[in-house]
């Protein structure tokens, strides 16, 4: 069971990246996966990048729906993941 458990998370996480924001710097942290979806150098992200640089990349669709959930997760103190 534990080696099903195992790779059920491996796929799930498979292509998943993670970033850290700060929101008193507006400085964005991330791994190699998050900097590979975004086309980002692992060097530049590494040392952080104003959040902005990731919204600029996003299509224009996702946008309003982005800046929605941005809001409610500053305001409201909640976790944001992303589906």
């Amino acid at each position: 069971m534990e080696n099903a458990s195992r790779h059920m998370v491996e796929t799930i996480l498979e292509g998943a990246g993670f970033y850290s924001w700060s929101l008193t710097t507006n400085m964005l942290t991330g791994d190699t996966a998050f900097a590979s979806i975004y086309e980002i150098s692992e060097s530049e992200l590494a040392r952080g990048i104003p959040v902005e640089s990731i919204l600029d990349r996003l299509v224009e669709e996702d946008r309003p729906r982005l800046a929605e959930r941005i809001h409610d997760v500053i305001l409201g103190g909640r976790s944001f993941v992303s589906p």
